[in-house]
């Protein structure tokens, strides 16, 4: 019961951050595409990279219900999945429709990530449905509560570390031109 609740606010909680991170996005395109790629007419591209980072977070809920169930294989070959896709894809766009653009890379990454977020489901709802079907849910604040202080806590400090890992990529970025 309660684990069927905490796996709705999962998703809802997924959802939102995936809205937030898009608009968010959307909102410093131009001064990504301004200050680290050093080419304003690729704003657009930087937003529609950011549908690669919707659908990665709205798997998150789904990828931590496979993980407490030990189902690693299952999560690797996902990962496995994507990666074979995106590989495959972006090598059909570049040799044989001769695209090279980076909005083609992108969009390659998108459906990469799209078909990625499906076949998440497909494992998830598979699984979920043989655990929970006859379980009803009942709304439970203290665990809401203590369920968004984790989330919060986890969610600051894995960006601070992401901001962390990555910011001598950012550096060189913001220094060398992206066209080298």
């Amino acid at each position: 019961e309660n684990a069927k609740f905490i796996i709705i606010i999962g998703f809802i909680i997924d959802f939102i951050t995936a809205i937030l991170l898009v608009v968010f996005i959307y909102g410093v395109s131009n001064l990504i595409a301004i200050h680290l790629i050093k080419n304003q007419m690729l704003e657009f591209e930087v937003f529609i990279y950011s549908l690669v980072i919707f659908f990665t977070f709205l798997s998150g809920t789904m990828l931590g219900y496979l993980q407490s169930n030990n189902m690693f294989i299952q999560i690797n070959i996902i990962s496995i999945i994507e990666m074979v896709l995106k590989n495959v894809i972006l090598l059909f766009a570049i040799f044989i429709l001769k695209e090279e653009s980076l909005k083609s890379i992108i969009i390659v990454l998108i459906c990469a990530s799209l078909f990625s977020y499906f076949y998440t489901i497909f494992i998830f709802s598979k699984n979920y449905i043989k655990q929970f079907k006859n379980i009803k849910y009942k709304v439970n604040f203290f665990i809401l509560k203590e369920y968004w202080n984790f989330n919060l806590k986890t969610f600051i400090s894995s960006s601070l570390k992401a901001g962390n890992n990555n910011m001598d990529t950012l550096l060189i970025a913001y220094f060398i031109n992206a066209n080298i």
